[in-house]
């Protein structure tokens, strides 16, 4: 897995509890899903395996979702913010791909927008 630099600052942002930092990184807004897409794993479940089908489940149910995870597992946001209900199809559709470079364009999006517009 070819990890971009975009990602490879916001583990290292991560690790950074500045007080004076505002901004958020994924592995602070859904924890689960930044460790299961980044962490010890270095690819992306193999198609059809059991893992699969369950990230597959998860992704596509927008409560357990990556922006789910970020709303307390509700899919409230469907109804309250478009941006992240996009997103939210963008990271099922990524996943079912196989593209990790989809799924780190969506990271940025979301932690951009998320922070743009959720955070404070």
């Amino acid at each position: 897995m070819r990890v971009n630099s975009a990602v490879q600052q916001e583990v290292g942002k991560a690790n950074d509890h500045s007080l004076f930092e505002k901004s958020l990184t994924l592995k602070e807004i859904s924890p689960k899903w930044f460790e299961r897409l980044f962490g010890k794993r270095k690819n992306l479940p193999l198609p059809l395996s059991p893992v699969w089908f369950k990230w597959y489940f998860e992704l596509d149910s927008p409560s357990k979702c990556v922006i789910g995870e970020a709303y307390g597992y509700s899919s409230s946001y469907e109804y309250t913010c478009r941006e992240c209900d996009r997103l939210g199809w963008s990271f099922g559709k990524s996943f079912l791909v196989r593209s990790q470079e989809r799924l780190e364009d969506d990271v940025n999006q979301f932690v951009d927008h998320w922070n743009a517009k959720h955070l404070g």
